[in-house]
């Protein structure tokens, strides 16, 4: 398993940058400021991008305990990422079992 390390540079992809160390999103037409556990959950899934970032991985790594709360949770914060990217080419998918999936080019 990767150490997820937060807050720590700059990710171009698929017409957007993220600066990690700001916790902005930025596209063409939008400036996005994330909350940090917005800004740690997407950059877990680029720095994954087009590979599975498992629900424990993230929760750990993120909200310290893997416990029932803290995945509902995790599921809010998935749902406020994938509205962000509506209408993109970027995707998060859920993994059935295992847990999200960036697809981006």
């Amino acid at each position: 398993m990767n150490t997820i390390n937060f807050n720590t540079g700059k990710f171009e992809f698929a017409g957007y940058s993220f600066d990690a160390d700001r916790r902005v999103l930025t596209s063409e037409s939008k400036v996005n400021k994330l909350t940090t556990k917005e800004a740690n959950l997407l950059q877990a899934l680029v720095e994954r991008k087009n590979d599975v970032l498992t629900r424990d991985e993230a929760l750990l790594a993120i909200w310290g305990d893997n416990n029932f709360f803290n995945s509902r949770s995790m599921d809010v914060y998935v749902c406020k990422l994938k509205k962000l990217f509506e209408g993109s080419k970027v995707m998060i998918l859920n993994i059935h079992g295992t847990g999200y999936k960036m697809m981006a080019d």
